[in-house]
């Protein structure tokens, strides 16, 4: 629920949750399983934020091509 709170009204909430997660997880997996582990898991994160960078940008297209159309929203 933490996670959930903190994301709030985030246009991408979904794919922040999982960043976050497993950003959790890899501290979690350093210690029991070691580095190797805990960076292929920050690799998954990084895959969450990249999704999460390309659809901020898809959104501010679609905003920008609706201002250009004349619609307002």
């Amino acid at each position: 629920m933490v996670i959930t709170r903190l994301l709030g009204d985030h246009p991408c909430a979904a794919l922040g949750y999982q960043a976050i997660k497993k950003t959790v997880e890899a501290g979690r997996l350093h210690r029991i399983k070691g580095p190797d582990a805990a960076v292929r898991e920050l690799y998954g994160a990084i895959n969450y934020l990249a999704a999460m960078a390309l659809r901020v940008q898809e959104m501010g297209e679609i905003r920008d091509s609706r201002m250009q159309d004349g619609a307002h929203g």
